[in-house]
């Protein structure tokens, strides 16, 4: 195992993202910056200044060439990764929260944000004038979204417990359901397979099968509230991180 620890930050990382090839990782900080790594030979490859408080979570889009950030007022900033250039900005007119959540479907055809409000924007980016849709989605903050691996379904959890399925098309809640006891913090969807991954303050990470809505399986080896839990590329592995401060690894 390489170890190589990056110290360039000055304050609170929020969030990192792997591209698709797993060799460019993204990490957004406090710091309104976004850091670019090289994965392969441990050294930065860029830097992308951000307006203040505008970076928060991020995602890549367009094979990995683009990356894309929310926070502020629930802009959404598009970055050229060769560049460190904004190329795009969306905003979310009339909805002035902070957007907690941001996700591209995997055919880069929408973006989606979640906000504090519990209010969920879609932008569909092959329309011919891109406009915001919001869809009142949850009754609390949106922590997490997932899109199905088609883009035709969006997955949304939030701290009111529910977990949505959202039709991307008609941008329409459809299906609402349960699970967890507490706040739910994250969703990811596996990479092949019709499953999707949960957790939450309950201290669990939950499996969950995509057309059923049955829950698979619950994994209750933390101790503490789960923070986030995510697929290995081939969707073999689980890690989930929690405030027990411990990593854990689970394999099939």
């Amino acid at each position: 195992v390489r170890c190589v620890q990056e110290t360039d930050h000055t304050l609170g990382v929020i969030d990192l993202k792997f591209n698709e090839l797993g060799n460019r990782l993204a990490v957004s900080s406090m710091d309104s910056v976004i850091r670019v790594w090289d994965v392969d030979n441990g050294v930065k490859f860029s830097e992308i200044a951000c307006n203040t408080c505008e970076n928060w979570k991020i995602d890549f889009t367009e094979g990995g060439r683009t990356l894309i950030t929310a926070g502020e007022q629930g802009i959404v900033s598009f970055y050229d990764l060769e560049t460190a250039e904004q190329t795009q900005k969306l905003r979310s007119e009339g909805v002035d929260v902070f957007a907690s959540v941001v996700r591209a479907s995997p055919n880069g055809s929408f973006i989606a944000t979640g906000n504090t409000t519990g209010n969920i924007v879609l932008f569909d980016l092959n329309a011919e004038k891109v406009k915001p849709v919001a869809i009142e989605a949850h009754k609390k903050m949106v922590r997490g979204l997932a899109f199905s691996h088609d883009g035709t379904k969006l997955i949304s959890v939030s701290d009111d417990l529910q977990i949505n399925y959202i039709d991307v098309p008609t941008k329409k809640v459809i299906q609402s359901f349960t699970g967890h006891k507490s706040n739910i913090n994250s969703v990811d969807m596996h990479p092949t397979a019709n499953q999707f991954i949960t957790c939450s303050f309950d201290k669990t990470v939950k499996v969950w099968d995509f057309n059923s809505r049955e829950c698979l399986d619950t994994l209750t080896t933390h101790e503490d509230n789960v923070w986030s839990a995510k697929y290995s590329k081939d969707g073999n592995t689980i890690g989930s991180v929690s405030d027990d401060f411990s990593v854990v690894i689970y394999t099939s």
